[in-house]
């Protein structure tokens, strides 16, 4: 099992930040639940089902679907073998600089000419 982390990074990156983001996720929970904001941990305890907790257990499924999502934009398409990879690149003096952008002119239609007052 371990062997398969180390072949790929990739899937490492998922399941540590994946985790990371679980465990986020169910302290929100517990945090809400303890506080008992709004009353959640009295309407916990006089529920007879178990779907509000199952609904706080979402906090952990959607942090670390954050986690995951927010790791994989920022690994920037790293390629581990050779050092060069994707991402912005930032001249040295740390200011960017403006890029042209060109753009076709459409000619205006005579109904977009009238203006606010015309139309009411």
């Amino acid at each position: 099992m371990m062997q398969i982390f180390h072949s790929r990074p990739i899937l490492r990156l998922f399941v540590i930040n994946g985790a990371m983001g679980a465990g986020l996720g169910v302290l929100l929970a517990s945090a809400l639940v303890y506080g008992d904001v709004n009353g959640l941990q009295e309407m916990m305890a006089y529920s007879v089902g178990v779907l509000a907790g199952w609904a706080l257990l979402s906090y952990a499924f959607a942090f670390a679907g954050l986690a995951m999502a927010t790791a994989i934009m920022l690994h920037w398409g790293r390629d581990e073998k050779d050092g060069s990879g994707g991402g912005l690149s930032i001249p040295a003096d740390g200011h960017l600089q403006r890029a042209p952008a060109y753009a076709r002119i459409r000619p205006v239609s005579s109904s977009a000419r009238t203006s606010h007052r015309d139309r009411d």
